[in-house]
């Protein structure tokens, strides 16, 4: 937001309706271990294309590097529709899957709107949901 917010301070005049937008994986679920592996499955495109310097939000440095190392192998799980990704701990990209998308349960949501509110008062004013397969 701040780098946005630095393009609208250099414009001669101000939209009247400025929008920021972001498109956010959402897998919540009644069953929470369904959502996690629905999550998991969907991770090599979360985070462009889980970018080291996204992934250390959430991981130390020997997690990501285990992430960058084997990201391959998370593209591969993707189009084996598999979760499980060779090389990498479920504790692992549970981690991802919880900081880089809305995963979890519905006793999550409570958590997971707070998330969204913490977004707009951070400045976002809209989000696109990618919902997935219903399981």
């Amino acid at each position: 937001m701040e780098a946005v917010n630095t393009g609208l301070a250099r414009r001669d005049s101000q939209p009247e309706d400025f929008r920021v937008n972001t498109f956010w994986g959402w897998h919540i679920k009644q069953d929470r271990e369904a959502a996690f592996r629905e999550s998991r499955r969907e991770l090599p495109w979360r985070a462009r294309k889980l970018d080291p310097e996204l992934t250390s939000l959430y991981l130390d440095e020997d997690e990501v590097k285990c992430v960058t190392d084997n990201f391959q192998n998370y593209v591969d799980a993707y189009f084996a529709h598999s979760d499980d990704v060779k090389g990498v701990s479920k504790d692992i990209s549970n981690k991802l899957a919880s900081g880089l998308t809305s995963t979890g349960g519905l006793e999550d949501l409570d958590a997971e709107i707070e998330r969204f509110k913490k977004f707009g008062r951070a400045g976002l004013t809209e989000v696109a949901l990618r919902l997935h397969v219903d399981v």
